[in-house]
């Protein structure tokens, strides 16, 4: 019972934030189950489970590492593979992977449990639609973002039968569509999906909760991918003065926060302010002792925007390389974050006035865009603006005219002839248009 308390209140303190105090007891409740022998073997394995969690929270993703894979191994042992709970520390495992980055570890573990806890449990329990919502998580960071989606609203669809209109897993998943609708454009649905989750949420555990910081994280990144920065701005204080309050702004959470809302102020034109941001969330994100986390590239990006946007392009360059190099290694050279990151490093490639290398990285993201996504997907269209805009710089306006063209169509299938995209890139077409008939005048 004492091991049991120790156990619970390590949790709960780790729900709050307060990691440090909530490891001390984490680690006396595995201690002492740990000497009480074999009759506590299965709590033990969730104790492991749980310490791991924690840590994996304060970044010691290598020892968090170990103890999930001892958990996961006695509650084997112990239950049996099919048990729920062991099925259940099984999925909490591949939490703890998918915040450390290794989405392919998390989503092998979770294709086999899901299609077990299928097989024993049917296809609707919770515990078979939690690994189910949280594969999805992991097929979207591995760049399979046409899987996640379609998964996780089938979820949104099915969860409320099973739970309620208003359960926590319905929040989380609603904030793991956001998240995905936000990196296939899906601007609306994203903030829709973001705006559901946070009621529920603030429902449950209060509006000023982390939980409803971090899902308000998808609708925040949202507004900000679509250009309404100004909008985007008050979203992301309040999330950091959730975070000041609740955690402290010395966490991974609230350093991502940091790095969007730098992002959103470097859009704006405040440098100094955006890099003060960035700053500050590149030192936490550092100092959380493994540069494998996959936050900290949005933070070198951060960083980068406000470097570019104070003349300092050298070093936003450099940054932008790196970032390309982290996603490279983590999400792999196909993922849709990797690709666009080519994009953020020829727009600073350009601003040196570096056109030849500019043209190079544009062309590599282009033609790596429409492999993976589609030749007609939005991404796609950005490049090609950007490469028939730097045709044109280059006075080489008939393949400037091929690029633009192109963009237009696609544009025009997305948002509509008469949208601010595809009225400004046929302006451009036009200019191209012109120009090429110029050059072939005698």
């Amino acid at each position: 019972w004492a091991a049991a308390g120790y156990d619970a209140l390590g949790r709960v303190l780790t729900a709050r934030g307060q990691l440090v105090e909530g490891e001390s007891w984490l680690r006396k409740a595995m201690a002492l189950r740990a000497a009480l022998g074999a009759a506590e073997r299965s709590n033990l394995a969730t104790s492991q489970v749980n310490l791991g969690l924690n840590l994996v929270s304060q970044g010691k993703y290598e020892e968090a590492e170990q103890l999930m894979e001892s958990g996961d191994a006695l509650a084997v042992e112990s239950l049996g593979a099919d048990n729920p709970l062991t099925l259940q520390l099984r999925s909490l495992h591949a939490r703890s992977l998918l915040i450390a980055g290794n989405f392919k570890k998390a989503e092998q573990i979770l294709a086999e449990d899901e299609a077990r806890a299928t097989r024993t449990l049917g296809a609707d329990n919770r515990t078979a639609l939690t690994l189910r919502q949280l594969r999805a998580t992991a097929l979207a960071q591995m760049g399979r973002t046409d899987e996640a989606l379609k998964i996780h609203r089938d979820l949104v669809v099915r969860l409320p039968a099973v739970t309620s209109d208003a359960s926590l897993e319905l929040a989380e998943t609603l904030a793991a569509l956001a998240n995905v609708a936000q990196a296939l454009d899906l601007f609306e649905e994203a903030r829709a999906a973001s705006e559901r989750s946070v009621a529920i949420y603030s429902g449950i555990v209060g509006p000023d909760s982390l939980a409803v910081a971090v899902a308000m994280q998808p609708m925040a990144r949202a507004t900000v991918m679509a250009g309404d920065y100004a909008a985007a701005e008050p979203m992301l204080r309040r999330m950091l003065a959730i975070h000041q309050k609740v955690t402290g702004l010395k966490t991974v959470p609230a350093a991502l926060t940091q790095a969007y809302l730098s992002i959103a102020l470097s859009s704006l034109g405040r440098g100094e302010e955006a890099e003060r941001e960035a700053r500050a969330a590149l030192s936490t994100t550092l100092s959380s002792e493994n540069e494998r986390n996959p936050n900290l590239v949005d933070v070198l990006t951060a960083l980068a925007m406000a470097n570019q946007l104070n003349g300092r392009l050298s070093e936003a360059e450099t940054l932008n390389r790196r970032a390309l190099d982290l996603r490279r290694t983590l999400l792999g050279a196909d993922s849709p974050s990797t690709i666009l990151t080519y994009f953020t490093l020829a727009d600073t490639v350009t601003q040196q006035r570096r056109f030849d290398d500019a043209r190079v990285i544009l062309i590599k993201g282009r033609d790596d865009a429409i492999r993976v996504l589609g030749a007609d997907h939005s991404v796609v269209a950005k490049f090609r603006l950007a490469l028939g805009l730097l045709e044109f710089g280059a006075l080489r306006p008939t393949a400037a005219t091929k690029e633009l063209r192109a963009a237009l169509a696609i544009q025009e299938r997305l948002f509509g002839r008469d949208s601010s995209e595809a009225v400004q890139t046929r302006f451009w077409l036009g200019m191209a248009i012109i120009g090429a008939l110029l050059t072939a005048l005698p």
